[in-house]
């Protein structure tokens, strides 16, 4: 069974950043779109939209993306080994849109890294 979640440290630091930052103004009768999801299993992203972060990169062309992918294994009786391993999978990665960053039309530029630690 594998299990997505955010790194602790990771996660701290972005809510104290969040805490920090001013409250988004509420939307008026004149805005058409629908308000982002607030419950926690309805979002896209963990984070939502950051504070208006998140939209901000967008327009400008980039995504930042990370994720991570945790498993543990266990066998409790017979076989050679018994007992429990655990193994994940952080990967983060960064797409830059050129049409929108470097007015440079169909072109997109991306890295990523990947960090697999565990057993």
């Amino acid at each position: 069974m594998r299990y997505n979640r955010t790194l602790p440290g990771l996660t701290a630091g972005i809510a104290a950043l969040l805490c920090a930052l001013p409250a988004a103004a509420q939307t008026t009768a004149t805005d058409q779109s629908p308000p982002p999801p607030t419950g926690f299993w309805e979002r896209a992203n963990l984070l939502s939209d950051i504070g208006g972060v998140r939209p901000a990169l967008q327009n400008v062309g980039v995504t930042f993306n990370l994720q991570e992918i945790d498993e543990v294994l266990g066998n409790v009786t017979g076989g050679v080994h018994t007992g429990a391993d655990y193994d994940g999978l952080t990967t983060a990665s960064l797409s830059l849109d050129t049409s929108k960053a470097l007015h440079w039309s169909g072109g997109t530029f991306n890295i990523s890294a990947l960090q697999i630690h565990g057993r």
